[in-house]
């Protein structure tokens, strides 16, 4: 949601109209960085010099690994349900780095993977039934990690979850199931 619009939802929840919210938002549109202007008596706001929020990819690793480790680590918590909470060894200790902050472990491996152009859209995948539960995470579908989960074999069959950026919608693309519970290698 861009400024505007943001600033439109709260004149809206503060009451005003929608002559007095374009009123305000044409006194946003004209104030000079830095200055304060009063949008309603309630609100007031300050016009900042737009900055680019997104990922530098120039600057070296664009996403700190554990952002990678923890949406595969939670995707892998949706679809296999309570078992990932159980005291078994892979998860426990996929669950002591992201609370030290940890971005190396014999419990997981991260791979950046080589994508050429924006998207968008975010997506997980689950890849499918092997002896290592492996993920893939696509951020702007440019952002492309694999997370793999050692000595962790789910048995369900691939799914996919993406969000369009753009529409806003989501979608969820599942293969036949056959039993959602992971299976521990020794």
């Amino acid at each position: 949601v861009g400024a505007e619009t943001h600033i439109q939802n709260i004149l809206a929840k503060d009451g005003l109209t929608r002559i007095e919210i374009q009123k305000a938002l044409e006194i946003y549109k004209n104030a000079e960085v830095g200055q304060k202007v009063d949008l309603s008596p309630n609100i007031s706001t300050v016009q900042h010099t737009p900055k680019y929020g997104g990922p530098k990819f120039d600057s070296g690793e664009p996403l700190n690994p554990l952002v990678t480790l923890k949406i595969a680590y939670e995707f892998a918590a949706l679809i296999t349900g309570t078992p990932i909470l159980e005291s078994q060894f892979p998860f426990q200790e996929v669950r002591r780095c992201l609370i030290e902050q940890r971005t190396s472990s014999d419990a997981f491996n991260i791979e950046r993977l080589d994508a050429t152009d924006y998207k968008s859209f975010h997506g997980i995948a689950f890849e499918g039934k092997s002896h290592i539960a492996t993920f893939q995470v696509r951020l702007f579908g440019k952002l492309a990690y694999r997370v793999k989960f050692a000595k962790v074999a789910i048995s369900i069959s691939p799914c996919t979850y993406t969000h369009d950026l753009k529409l806003g919608t989501d979608g969820i693309i599942a293969s036949e199931s056959k039993a959602n519970k992971p299976n521990v290698a020794q």
